[in-house]
């Protein structure tokens, strides 16, 4: 495991984060504002994310207004406590005739799907389960673990992921008329949108070619992704949390579970989160020398989203354990056998 690098003194990132420089003082680029994380390196963006109370007045205004043929509203549903706090709320603000989704990809957790059987029941929302995204998920995971392993994990298998899921709840969208997506990106999920997805984006063709071999997906597969088209209206896609006020991972975990949706027990994103989170964390360990997540963390502590000092703990404690394939070891095997691949698999050869 690589371990030659320096740590910003302030937000914990390294420098071995692509574009980080670490100055005399032991402060990185981001912490001197010589750089600005995802979005936030065009100006425009920065103006926009100081102004974030106009954006949330603006969103209630639209989940008042917004009326659909089926639904009103499409909410994107994980099982987590981020999608779990959306979809109550957008339920509160929007009239009630929401419908949430889960588009499987064969690696949620337990926790995480016996939770969304719990939240919906305990709203009255109809849900969806999508299934048929699964094979060409797994193709795309066991190309992108075994290749780029220079690259951040989160760079291009999340990147990969939730452009399949995203393309998914945009299709169920145009097929029952309604007019606006939900997603519950946290606040530090803003390396490619801030509060919603532009109309040039949604008229693209979102197939990723740069990224896989020509001959991988055949033609009916690639046919799941959004392909910009226009038949049945665009729908708008929206990322609450970018705006709505004071958000706190505590804050959410207390409301649910004062909702009485999830105790805190149930919605921890170590119970909830998606099992490959943990091969990704210990490929990039193992290749990178840091936490697949990192960049993210470190945008959450330079906000004063996320305690520093929590986080230094976190991060020391992950890289002995998961760093070294100790914990969570059964999990990891797990996902592994499915995707037919070993630990060695995920390692640059030295």
């Amino acid at each position: 495991m690589l371990t030659n690098m320096k740590t910003c003194k302030s937000c914990l990132i390294v420098d071995r984060v692509e574009g980080v420089v670490i100055g005399k003082d032991g402060a990185c680029n981001y912490c001197s504002g010589q750089k600005h994380f995802g979005v936030m390196e065009d100006p425009a963006f920065r103006d926009a994310y100081d102004k974030k109370d106009v954006f949330y007045t603006e969103l209630l205004d639209i989940l008042k207004n917004s009326k659909g043929r089926d639904y009103d509203a499409l909410v994107a549903l994980s099982g987590g406590k981020d999608s779990t706090w959306l979809l109550k709320f957008v339920k509160e603000h929007s009239g009630g005739r929401v419908l949430a989704v889960t588009v499987d990809n064969g690696f949620e957790s337990g926790i995480a799907l016996s939770n969304i059987e719990r939240v919906k029941k305990a709203l009255g929302i109809d849900h969806l389960f999508i299934e048929e995204y699964t094979g060409v998920l797994l193709k795309a995971y066991r190309y992108l673990l075994t290749h780029n392993k220079d690259r951040n994990t989160v760079d291009i298998l999340c990147r990969i992921c939730t452009i399949v899921w995203q393309s998914a709840l945009l299709k169920t969208a145009v097929k029952y008329g309604i007019p606006n997506v939900y997603i519950g990106y946290s606040p530090d999920q803003i390396e490619y949108y801030f509060f919603r997805i532009t109309e040039k984006r949604l008229k693209e063709n979102w197939f990723p070619r740069e990224f896989f071999p020509e001959d991988m997906f055949s033609e009916e597969e690639k046919k799941l992704f959004w392909l910009g088209e226009s038949e049945g209206g665009r729908p708008a896609v929206y990322f609450p949390f970018h705006v709505v006020p004071s958000y706190k991972s505590s804050r959410i975990r207390a409301e649910i579970a004062k909702a009485g949706l999830l105790p805190k027990g149930r919605s921890s994103q170590t119970l909830t989160n998606c099992r490959l989170n943990w091969l990704m964390m210990y490929r990039d360990y193992r290749n990178l020398g840091y936490n697949a997540h990192l960049p993210s963390f470190s945008h959450k502590i330079r906000r004063g989203i996320e305690s520093r000092a929590e986080w230094n703990m976190s991060l020391f404690l992950a890289k002995i354990f998961i760093g070294n394939a100790l914990f969570p070891r059964k999990l990891m095997k797990d996902a592994l056998k499915k995707l037919g691949l070993d630990f060695s698999d995920l390692v640059k050869k030295r």
